[in-house]
């Protein structure tokens, strides 16, 4: 079993998933994110999930056809969003977003209640560890840590959306995607050592 901020090294797994049924979609998405509290409305519709799963992130590519709309009442995870073809709304703490193809965003702030409508089409998620996002962002020798939180939820800006797809690109296809590339020991030292970090691109600034 997987256990939170585990970055040892983790044989990488693809899986994928399509169903019709809102039941059998429910409990994968439940098992596949770890929610709490999660309801979904909206029928008729085919979800399709291909995950790689790395151990402390997964990459996944999700497409539905219908209109959803998705309450969560808690996910601890980090999760980010990268819509290809579909239509977003999100609401956290209040604020409502409207997310469009090629948007990158945060689903909400960890451990808080959301709210999403999902019109059809697809988008790009990988999902952090919390674990894995305190190593990337412990503080420096001498300082305590602190919790970890998001200053807001808007989308990336241009230029940062573009950073991001290309990193999450490069990773998915030429590393997580190549059998040969993800078995060199550079590789695997980097998902072992924490003092090795991954530099995910930062969205809004944590403190």
């Amino acid at each position: 079993m997987r256990q939170e901020g585990d970055v040892r090294c983790h044989p990488i797994v693809s899986h994928h998933f399509s169903s019709r049924r809102p039941d059998v979609v429910h409990h994968y998405l439940t098992e596949a994110y770890g929610t709490q509290g999660m309801r979904i409305r909206g029928g008729g519709y085919r979800l399709s999930h291909h995950r790689i799963n790395a151990g402390s992130f997964r990459m996944d590519r999700v497409a539905q056809s219908g209109d959803l709309r998705i309450d969560v009442e808690q996910l601890d995870s980090v999760v980010v969003c990268q819509s290809t073809s579909s239509m977003v709304s999100r609401v956290s703490d209040g604020e409502l977003r409207p997310f469009r193809p090629g948007d990158v965003f945060l689903n909400a702030h960890p451990g808080r209640p959301y709210r999403i409508r999902w019109r059809r089409g697809e988008v790009l998620l990988v999902q952090l560890d919390a674990g894995l996002l305190h190593q990337v962002v412990s503080p420096a020798l001498g300082r305590r840590p602190a919790p970890i939180r998001f200053t807001d939820l808007q989308s990336a800006s241009p230029v940062l959306a573009e950073h991001w797809r290309s990193t999450a690109r490069y990773v998915r296809h030429a590393v997580l995607g190549n059998p040969e590339a993800s078995r060199q020991p550079l590789f695997s030292a980097r998902r072992r050592a924490p003092s090795r970090r991954p530099r995910w691109p930062s969205f809004p600034t944590p403190h």
